[in-house]
């Protein structure tokens, strides 16, 4: 699964999981199967070398689209769905080598475990740092939160941290919204009907959270019974917006003047809104804060109500 996919499926906690970069397992592949894929490799160098791509889609060859770079050996058109249970059927049926079998799995099992130690390092290290930063939160929420939430994330600068550290398990328990800004509190709401017994937290940006029709989305969740929990990253401004001025003109005048247009949020109490519709608001400043509010908010889900955490992230929030 890449970085900019917009669902994770495959359980983070298998031992064949290996996070979501993917380019260096790309370039020793022998086999890629390319599964519902908008266009898998662009630029095309970020495609597999050597390996034999097979594409799975219900319109694998995408004429709509007026560039597509698939790299693909063999298509196969049809339901999805029903071609990856005759393909799993199939490579079950099989008489495989157990030995190789054997070797490949201690092989991506230990990378597996690495990978882990990494995770959890990094998750320690911000945990022992001041205030809240992403990568603790994220671990916070992972522990915090039922088994069997549903994590969506309408994040800008944190998506990558949120990709790495929210330990969301196995098919539809993660939705990045990579559509644009303002629509993550409605697909809360249509996760929540299609889910209802499940929790559903989005984990939303300051700045995001101020382009959804946050007052509409609450009161809709009061009035059909469908409460959802929002954890606003609150970084105190549009972070993208510096983030990029910096990329394009690192010596230029916002820089020098550190000045930057477009990133400052003349902000509100976000945690009082939701108690104008039977819900319940926190603002959390510490890890701490952070565990009691979660535990509190869990409560209040259960109860039918909607619940909003405005997590104040530290500066920088590494």
């Amino acid at each position: 699964e890449s970085n900019n996919a917009s669902a994770s499926n495959f359980p983070k906690s298998h031992a064949l999981y290996q996070g979501f970069e993917t380019a260096a397992l790309l370039k020793q592949a022998d086999l890629v199967l390319v599964i519902n894929s908008r266009n898998p490799w662009y630029p095309p160098n970020m495609g597999p070398v050597q390996g034999r791509v097979i594409t799975i889609d219900d319109s694998p060859l995408k004429l709509h689209m007026a560039y597509q770079n698939l790299q693909s050996d063999l298509y196969l058109g049809g339901d999805v769905a029903e071609t990856l249970r005759l393909l799993s059927a199939a490579a079950r049926a099989r008489v495989l080598p157990q030995p190789a079998l054997q070797a490949r799995l201690t092989r991506w099992s230990a990378a597996h475990e690495q990978l882990e130690q990494r995770l959890r390092k990094t998750e320690r290290e911000a945990a022992a740092l001041p205030g809240i930063r992403p990568a603790a939160l994220c671990a916070v929420l992972s522990e915090e939160m039922p088994e069997d939430t549903i994590f969506l994330d309408e994040t800008t600068v944190h998506g990558a941290i949120n990709r790495r550290h929210l330990r969301n398990r196995g098919a539809q328990s993660f939705v990045a919204l990579r559509s644009g800004l303002g629509q993550g509190m409605g697909i809360a709401l249509g996760v929540k009907l299609a889910r209802p017994r499940q929790p559903v937290l989005l984990c939303i940006g300051d700045g995001a959270f101020l382009y959804n029709p946050a007052v509409q989305a609450l009161g809709f969740a009061r009035d059909e019974r469908l409460p959802i929990m929002l954890v606003i990253y609150n970084n105190n401004g549009y972070r993208a917006m510096r983030e990029n001025q910096l990329s394009y003109y690192p010596q230029g005048a916002g820089a020098q003047q550190q000045r930057f247009l477009g990133e400052p949020i003349n902000g509100f109490d976000f945690e009082r809104l939701p108690a104008l519709f039977d819900g319940v608001g926190f603002k959390v400043e510490t890890l701490a804060q952070l565990r009691q509010a979660l535990q509190q908010g869990c409560a209040a889900l259960a109860e039918g109500r909607s619940v909003l955490i405005n997590a104040l992230l530290s500066e920088e929030g590494k």
